[in-house]
């Protein structure tokens, strides 16, 4: 029988209050201390520990596993004191020494998540222990993510360290970053505790039917998080020319590159889980509420605009109450056409070629009748999605390569800024690509079917063959 494993989603917009309110307290209470004695440091630890524990509450709320929760704000709280005993002698530490305690405190870190999760998930199963420490160390390479606060310091021109500003984007990013690790240690707790679980990206579950409140919380807080944690991207490459040419940091510069690379890598893996889970959550949301026209996607997949499209699906659409409901409407959208969505965009590009044409003549009209070209090719053709993707890919590799080769001279140029932004455009770039595969190819998408659908299945034959989408 199909069953809806997003019901951790009902009781979301409860947790992420949890989050939002003990990252507030922490951090205003911990900005009225120094960093540079040894009390602010102790405050330091002891308020990211108050941060741990709203997430810890807030899923122990969202998975109904108090007994769970609890005991991982417990572990939490001795795994902050064992990094605070190895961390407070941080001013007289050698460059080694930094990196032991950069991973001791990605363990420290990881630790009270895995014991989460084989309290909520009746243990651990080798062939999926692979997955789970994966998950949990990109988890918390992106809660202990905070170059997001400089990437939007950069934007709003705040370099005052202690100012109010710095502080509400401080706390916005501990309050997406919680939320969204909520979520994926939700989603970790799904692929734990199914025994037949098939490794398919692209599977949707049509009975799936979270609470409108819930879904578009989580919806709001995961767009955003993808903004910021891009963001973050562009700033880590950003300072990687830096760490490796400043004289300054000469003595720690093997702890820095570490750092930053571990960073990009684990910020990287958690923007493509981001735009996975965003997809799936967007189609199952029009299944759910009966909007073929395929427009929706496009218009949930709009930097800001998605956020006032999502709350006019909600009063515009029908809510499907059966499974049977939903699959029709999954018939009805791949049946129908992306005419609307290519029109738009088509005028879009039109628009950016004539302003391409005045501002930078014949090379920057060429780039966007490409750019054009490979996006209608997309629309048409499924290999048009790969190109498009791994292109964006590549943008990200030769930013990368731009970076890693600056010289000493050039590591503060302009073309490093704009080697950094590509990189971020190019990471946001892919998820979006990922983001838009349902507008144009619902036909790669499968579904799991009802208890009523199936039949008897001989041994190795496709359990989804009859429910692929043609």
């Amino acid at each position: 029988m199909t069953s809806n494993n997003k019901t951790y989603l009902d009781r979301f917009p409860a947790a992420a209050g949890i989050v939002g309110i003990f990252s507030a307290v922490a951090l205003v209470c911990e900005s009225r201390f120094p960093i540079s004695d040894d009390n602010g440091l102790l405050a330091a630890f002891f308020f990211h520990f108050l941060i741990r524990a709203g997430i810890f509450l807030g899923l122990a709320l969202m998975l109904q596993q108090m007994k769970a929760g609890l005991s991982a704000i417990g572990l939490a709280f001795v795994c902050s004191c064992i990094t605070y005993f190895f961390t407070k002698d941080w001013k007289t530490a050698s460059s080694s020494l930094y990196i032991i305690l950069y991973l001791v405190s990605i363990l420290m870190g990881m630790l009270p998540f895995l014991l989460l999760v084989i309290m909520t998930g009746g243990g651990l199963k080798r062939d999926k222990l692979s997955i789970i420490i994966i998950t949990l160390f990109v988890v918390q390479l992106a809660l202990d993510n905070q170059s997001a606060v400089m990437a939007a310091q950069y934007l709003l021109s705040s370099s005052t360290e202690s100012s109010v500003r710095t502080l509400i984007l401080r706390i916005l990013v501990a309050f997406v970053g919680g939320s969204t690790a909520m979520i994926a240690i939700s989603e970790l707790l799904n692929f734990v505790k199914t025994d037949d679980f098939i490794k398919k990206t692209r599977l949707l579950n049509l009975a799936n039917t979270p609470s409108a409140f819930g879904n578009a919380i989580a919806f709001w807080i995961l767009k955003l998080a993808l903004f910021i944690y891009c963001l973050s991207l562009g700033v880590y490459a950003r300072n990687l020319p830096t760490y490796l040419h400043s004289s300054f940091i000469a003595d720690f510069r093997v702890y820095f590159i570490t750092f930053t690379f571990c960073s990009i890598a684990g910020i990287t893996a958690f923007v493509l889980a981001i735009a996975w889970y965003l997809r799936k959550q967007m189609f199952e949301h029009i299944l759910l509420y009966n909007l073929s026209n395929r427009i929706w996607i496009w218009l949930f997949s709009l930097p800001f605009a998605g956020f006032i499209a999502w709350l006019i699906s909600l009063a515009l659409g029908n809510r499907q109450e059966t499974v049977s409901e939903r699959k029709s409407s999954l018939e009805d959208y791949a049946s129908g056409s992306a005419r609307t969505v290519l029109i738009i965009t088509g005028i879009c590009y039109f628009l950016l070629f004539i302003n391409n044409f005045r501002q930078a003549g014949l090379a920057g009209a060429i780039v966007i009748l490409l750019s054009a070209g490979l996006y209608f090719l997309y629309a048409i053709e499924r290999a048009g999605f790969y190109i498009l993707f791994w292109l964006q890919v590549l943008a990200c590799m030769i930013a990368f390569y731009r970076l890693l080769t600056a010289t000493e001279a050039s590591h503060i140029s302009a073309d490093i800024n704009n080697a950094a932004l590509l990189f971020a455009f190019g990471a946001l770039g892919f998820a979006y690509t990922m983001l838009q595969l349902p507008v144009f190819h619902p036909t790669l998408f499968e579904y799991i079917p009802a208890g009523e659908e199936v039949s008897d299945k001989q041994d190795g034959e496709d359990l989804f063959a009859d429910y692929k989408l043609n």
